[in-house]
């Protein structure tokens, strides 16, 4: 892994990177907190602050990945 992809990033810097809002991530955080299921990328918490590794958001953005639409019922 390169000194690169260890960066950590802010949540605008975050957000910038995969082309969301940062209210979009908030939301993300908020429902993996209450559910329990990891609906965005994984983050860091520091203290009271929150960062994102880039990896991480490229794993995660490599993860959305699909061929095809889902079904729409």
């Amino acid at each position: 892994m390169t000194d690169e992809q260890n960066d950590i990033l802010s949540i605008a810097d975050a957000a910038a990177y995969l082309t969301v809002s940062r209210s979009t991530l908030q939301h993300w955080r908020n429902v993996t907190r209450a559910t329990g299921t990891q609906t965005g990328p994984v983050f860091l918490l520091m203290g009271r602050q929150i960062g994102y590794l880039r990896s991480d958001l490229l794993r995660w953005a490599q993860e959305q990945r699909h061929k095809t639409l889902p079904a729409v019922s």
